[in-house]
């Protein structure tokens, strides 16, 4: 079967096939959820000397303090849970969170606290102390081994980056799933002045899969993050070669590249909506004529009304500026879903 009529297909035959409504508040046991969410500074309110979070204290400019952290914390429990249509997904990538702490207590004190959660997380060498993590259902994902991936410095960038963080895990005891968690370099300075840096990450990865592939060619891979690109720039179309969806033959694809849905907005100097947050997935996971992995049928941009400034659309924002408006984050949440 063609890539070509891939999307479509997918979305419209396979789920027909598993009688499970797309926008139901139910899910059979055999449909599981991921999501990835840039949460945009989740930051306690202590002072850690060994980073640059000092905005992020009492003291600090933006007054940062438990109210409002505590705020924040049961805003992204809410975006999680509605992302889910009300279950908890099976896996969800975060990035900007500080520190395990901040994972602990988005997990024990939120109504997520009822569910039975896992956390991976790593510190990261980044400047700001903010890291990438993976939170997953223990009930339904055994993570067997996992690591994190530090991609080469970019001299003229100056600035350490994040991990990539790596998860190898099996699904309900039968399917074996690669997950990468990725918050590359930001545009800090320019697109064009920062990119050799996202394109180190970019190698990093490429490399990461590569290693997996040649094991075993039909690895189901998820890859999922904040890249810092968008899905035509270089970086992830010719370093990672995640193709767009109507190519042909390729080891990974990129699910974005249809949906034409930004998941941020840059009121830069020329404002426009980017789409820098993104789920990649390996073509063993799109193929519906292979029965030995699960398969991704539906994915899309999370963005209700209420994610929403109700005056201009874009995400509601815990700050504007200085400001403080109380809202969720800077980017849309992205997820796909897969069934086994």
């Amino acid at each position: 079967m063609s890539v070509t009529l891939l999307m479509p297909f997918l979305i419209i035959t396979l789920a027909s096939n598993l009688n499970f409504d797309l926008k139901g508040d139910s899910r059979p046991n055999n449909i599981h959820r991921v999501v990835f969410y840039n949460v945009e500074n989740l930051f306690d309110c202590v002072n850690d000397s060994l980073t640059k979070d000092d905005e992020f204290t009492p003291e600090g400019e933006l007054n940062w303090n438990e109210d409002r952290y505590k705020k924040k914390l049961n805003s992204i429990a809410k975006v999680i849970i509605a992302a889910g249509e009300w279950n908890f997904p099976l896996l969800i990538g975060l990035c900007e969170v500080e520190n395990r702490m901040v994972l602990e207590d988005l997990i024990y004190t939120t109504p997520l606290k009822k569910k039975s959660i896992g956390i991976l997380h790593y510190d990261s060498p980044d400047t700001r102390g903010i890291d990438a993590a993976l939170l997953y259902d223990k009930s339904r994902f055994q993570i067997l081994h996992s690591s994190r991936y530090q991609p080469p410095m970019n001299k003229n960038y100056g600035r350490n980056t994040r991990d990539i963080l790596y998860a190898c895990g099996v699904l309900q005891n039968k399917d074996t799933l690669h997950v990468f968690v990725n918050h590359w370099p930001s545009r800090f300075g320019g697109q064009l002045a920062s990119e050799p840096s996202r394109i180190n990450a970019a190698l990093k990865l490429k490399q990461l899969c590569d290693s997996i592939f040649f094991e075993k060619p039909n690895a189901g891979i998820i890859i999922m993050g904040d890249f810092n690109d968008e899905p035509e720039d270089k970086s992830i179309s010719e370093i990672l070669q995640a193709c767009n969806l109507v190519q042909e033959n390729c080891q990974l694809y990129n699910l974005m590249t249809l949906l034409n849905k930004g998941t941020l907005f840059y009121a830069g100097t020329v404002p426009r909506w980017y789409t820098f947050d993104h789920l990649i997935v390996s073509q063993t996971l799109l193929k519906t004529d292979s029965s030995d992995s699960p398969k991704v049928f539906h994915w899309d941009v999370f963005d209700p009304h209420w994610l929403r400034e109700p005056d201009t659309g874009r995400p509601y924002r815990t700050y504007k500026g200085p400001a403080y408006t109380g809202g969720f984050s800077d980017h849309f949440p992205v997820y796909l879903d897969i069934a086994n």
